[in-house]
């Protein structure tokens, strides 16, 4: 499993996801961890994500791109990272999205152990999911 990482390390109230990086690589060995930049972004299907967001009180895990408001747009410097799911989506090149949100002025104790339990439930779901045999007819 590959989770991007996203923050930008010189702002304090958007770095949490980068300054939890080494923990999280501590505790998930068999996830490769990526710190991305989300205006040079490689799709490829599926998408799942850390990043900081405003207006949410707890850790959360967003699926479904259509929650991201969408502002005016002047020029292509203006566009953001939910416009840029929403343009990829559109453009076929991403399927399957799943963003573990960490809100602004979380404390790094409490967003750690809400992200490492976000990331062991999509485990789980990713696993079952290909413990599971689909597209099969029986007969």
């Amino acid at each position: 499993m590959r989770v991007l990482v996203f923050g930008n390390p010189l702002l304090k109230h958007d770095s949490l996801p980068l300054r939890l990086l080494p923990k999280l690589r501590r505790r998930f060995s068999n996830i490769e961890f990526v710190e991305a930049d989300p205006t040079d972004i490689e799709f490829d299907g599926e998408l799942l994500a850390i990043d900081t967001v405003k207006g949410i009180k707890d850790v959360r895990i967003i699926d479904d791109i259509d929650v991201f408001k969408m502002g005016r747009i002047h020029s292509m410097h203006e566009l953001d990272f939910g416009q840029t799911l929403k343009l990829a989506l559109a453009a076929g090149l991403l399927k399957k999205v799943k963003i573990i949100c960490v809100p602004y002025g979380s404390s790094e104790d409490k967003a750690l152990r809400a992200i490492e339990k976000a990331l062991i439930s999509i485990e789980r779901a990713e696993s079952a999911r290909r413990r599971t045999c689909t597209g099969h007819r029986r007969g």
